[in-house]
């Protein structure tokens, strides 16, 4: 049986993937931690905007990190174009504040980053939420079982961003 390739389905797919990164916030090449930028939690986000005020994914801050959240996508362009948008949303919230007269004024401070793990600073790390490691149940496929949370004092000053998850959708027959 050929498996079936959702970069190579057609408009209507059966298939449709989604992802929910965690980015580190940088300000000065240094890591700070997204909780101030970002109030949301799991379970509790709240909606990313583009520049036009369209909903283009969800945001919290995971940890130290910001995690968004994009639409289930139907093509590998479409679910690049999704990522893209986020990010720019996130950029453009860490970037703006309001002026006096109400207008929008952009401080570019902020950048992004990818990277797996950073040290914080210990100011950084002062909101309980910074002690907070682990989703809220996280399984281990091998095992069948629930794993156990990281130990925010065992971990110090060295916080990680979880690679991507992946979430796929199938829209065809259930047998």
């Amino acid at each position: 049986m050929k498996a079936l390739n959702f970069l190579q389905v057609p408009s209507q797919s059966l298939v449709k993937v989604g992802a929910d990164p965690e980015l580190f916030v940088m300000r000065d090449s240094k890591p700070v931690s997204a909780v101030p930028y970002f109030p949301g939690s799991k379970g509790h986000e709240e909606p990313l905007l583009s520049y036009s005020g369209q909903v283009v994914g969800g945001v919290i801050h995971d940890n130290v990190s910001v995690e968004f959240t994009i639409p289930p996508a139907e093509t590998a362009s479409q679910f690049a174009q999704r990522i893209a948008d986020a990010k720019t949303a996130i950029m453009a919230k860490l970037n703006s504040t309001k002026r006096p007269d109400g207008g929008i004024r952009t401080i570019n401070y902020f950048t992004l980053n990818s990277a797996g793990s950073f040290r914080f600073d210990k100011d950084e790390l002062a909101s309980p939420e910074c002690a907070t490691f682990g989703c809220s149940e996280d399984f281990s496929a091998w095992r069948g079982s629930v794993n156990p949370k990281p130990n925010a004092k065992k971990a110090g000053s060295l916080r990680v961003a979880g690679a991507t998850s992946m979430s796929v959708l199938w829209n065809g027959p259930r047998r």
